[in-house]
């Protein structure tokens, strides 16, 4: 059976403590009257269990520890003052009860009831008002540490909160890129392997030229894959729009880009090349298109529109527009689809995309 509770933080602090009632048991060891020593001995045991059941106790269930170390000071402080001490016991645990402010009115009441009962004792009157002192001497500190331990127990665990949902949104951030840059970069890798394969008799020269391009893909992919892990993001739309001209003349679709030279945020800009990115990948997968345009303008807002002449969307939304969804969103943007005669995607960001 344990004394004390093994999530305790306070270590041997509680049996070091006990030492405060060697004068009471020495009285109670000495005494020659049998019939008090009895009374007093059963004293004793009442507090060992009030002391230890306490440990195991918190916020107002620890009333029954403080109410009955208090009675326990009433009873038997009259015949020696060396029982005082269960009053400075009673008030030790009331860190632990409650909110300081709570705590501190029932150290007032503890006060109230030590000084009530020294004026009806015998004098001197000092000797008796020593108890009410040690009392707040005890009381006072060990609610103000009570307090400073909850406020870094909360601190602690505000901050592996934070910590937490740090590691989700780094992991859904790595998931995204991930899927953005794989399934464009795959996707292309796969459409050069099949042209590859076509031209290798028809046309060595051309196929070399398309086994190169997939060779210099599959390292950029490679290349890119660790930045995203590594969390280097920033890319350029000229980059980007370059890449998806490649990517889906290489399937046969016209692509036409109207971008303005303008100066956009790096990370606004960077955002806009992912989404464009894995719009290419859908239109590659998905779309079954003849041509895509893009669009880039800014007036009162950055406007962003990518378009494209195919079969448009076919069910609910996918983890693609999904993504694209979720970074607009991070820029306080907004996204905007259109799916009939084709599938038109617009994205609205502000001026100071934060």
């Amino acid at each position: 059976m344990r004394l004390l509770p093994k999530t305790l933080e306070l270590g041997w602090g509680p049996y070091f403590w006990l030492v405060y009632l060697v004068p009471a048991l020495f009285v109670t060891i000495t005494l020659d009257n049998l019939p008090y020593q009895l009374f007093f001995a059963s004293g004793l045991l009442a507090f060992f269990f009030l002391y230890f059941r306490g440990y195991w106790l918190t916020g107002k269930d620890l009333y029954q520890t403080y109410f009955g170390l208090m009675g326990l000071g009433l009873i038997y402080t009259p015949f020696s003052p060396v029982f005082s001490v269960y009053f400075v016991y009673s008030g030790a645990f009331l860190g632990r009860i409650g909110p300081p402010k709570h705590a501190y009115l029932l150290v007032s009441f503890l006060f109230a009831v030590v000084v009530a009962q020294a004026l009806f004792l015998p004098p001197p009157l000092f000797a008796q008002l020593i108890p009410a002192v040690v009392l707040l001497i005890v009381a006072v500190p060990n609610i103000q540490m009570a307090a400073q331990h909850k406020l870094k127990n909360e601190l602690l665990r505000s901050q592996e909160e934070v910590e937490h949902l740090s590691r989700v949104a780094e992991r859904e951030r790595i998931a995204r890129d991930l899927h953005d840059l794989l399934g464009h970069s795959l996707s292309l890798i796969v459409l050069k392997a099949q042209l590859a394969k076509k031209l290798v008799s028809a046309d060595p020269d051309r196929a070399t030229h398309e086994l190169a391009d997939l060779e210099r893909e599959a390292r950029a992919m490679l290349a890119e894959t660790r930045k995203a892990i590594q969390g280097w993001q920033a890319r350029t739309l000229e980059e980007e729009i370059k890449q998806a001209r490649n990517s889906l003349e290489t399937a046969g679709i016209a692509f036409n880009a109207k971008i303005a030279k303008l100066e956009i945020p790096e990370r606004l800009e960077t955002a806009m090349a992912l989404i464009l990115r894995e719009a290419t990948t859908n239109i590659l997968r998905h779309a079954r298109a003849r041509q895509c345009t893009v669009q880039l303008e800014k007036s009162q807002h950055w406007h962003l529109e990518i378009a494209d002449d195919g079969c448009g969307m076919q069910g609910q939304e996918g983890s693609g527009l999904a993504g694209m969804r979720a970074r607009c969103e991070a820029l306080s943007g907004q996204m905007a689809i259109t799916s009939e005669a084709g599938t038109y995607l617009s994205f609205q960001f502000p001026l100071e995309a934060q």
